[in-house]
C-alpha cells in the first residue's frame, strides 16, 4: 500500500472519506450512482444508490440515524439538552430504547 494515499485518524469518527461514482444504467430506472462514505480509523463504510448526481444526495448520506438508550447524557428537553441540540441541527434521527435494557433491533419498513 502506498503511505501516500493512506489517511489515519486517531479514532473512529474523526475522519471519513466520502466519493461519488458512476454504477451503470438500470431499466426503467436509468443512470445510478452510489455514494460511499469510509472511517478512516476502522475502515466501516456506508454506500446509497442514487437516481441523480446532486449536492442534496451527498448531504443525504450524512443524514444518519443513531440509536441510544435514554441514559440523561443522551436525552433531555429538545432545544435545552447539548445533545438533543446538537442532533437538531445535524438532522440527525435519534431512536431510544429503555434506560438500562439492551437494544432490539427491527428492520425498517
Amino acid at each position: 500500500m502506498d503511505p501516500e494515499q493512506h489517511g489515519e485518524a486517531p479514532y473512529a469518527g474523526f475522519l471519513g472519506c466520502q466519493d461519488t461514482y458512476y454504477i451503470g444504467t438500470l431499466k426503467d430506472v436509468g443512470r445510478v450512482d452510489a455514494q460511499t462514505f469510509v472511517d478512516t480509523h476502522c475502515s466501516w463504510a456506508a454506500a446509497k444508490l442514487y437516481v441523480s448526481k446532486l449536492p442534496m444526495m451527498a448531504v443525504d448520506l450524512l443524514h444518519e440515524r443513531v440509536l441510544t438508550d435514554n441514559g440523561q447524557e443522551c436525552c433531555g428537553r429538545s432545544l435545552a439538552h447539548p445533545y438533543e441540540l446538537s442532533l437538531a441541527v445535524q438532522e440527525v434521527v435519534r431512536r431510544a430504547g429503555r434506560r438500562g435494557k439492551p437494544f432490539r433491533m427491527e428492520c425498517p419498513r
